[in-house]
């Protein structure tokens, strides 16, 4: 499921970020909206294009490359799923509620 997120200002001046082509840095952000609240997202390069850049040609595994080769995706495979997950925290999640549970306040949405 899509979530909403928020960019942080630093994401645009990070050292690292700049480097990286147009086409990636626009990836990164939307990999936000797909990975999970602890930054996981599945390696499907195929779901990942047609989610972010349904409309583009070519595919995403160069910028793919790219991010986890500048330190900005980490690997992990557990089979038989292999994902990649966030190392910086560039993206706030978006509070879409909130709930009262036992006099606590929940995050939902």
């Amino acid at each position: 499921m899509a979530r909403i997120r928020r960019i942080k200002p630093e994401f645009w001046v990070d050292d690292v970020i700049v480097e990286l082509t147009y086409e990636a840095r626009l990836l990164f952000i939307g990999l936000w909206n797909f990975a999970d609240d602890e930054g996981y997202i599945e390696d499907k390069p195929k779901r990942i294009k047609m989610q972010i850049f349904p409309a583009e040609s070519g595919g995403v595994e160069d910028s793919l490359s790219a991010l986890v080769l500048r330190g900005r995706l980490h690997e992990y495979t557990s089979e038989p799923v292999r994902t990649w997950q966030f190392r910086e925290a560039w993206a706030i999640r978006c509070v879409e509620s909130v709930k009262e549970v036992d006099g606590e306040a929940v995050l939902r949405g």
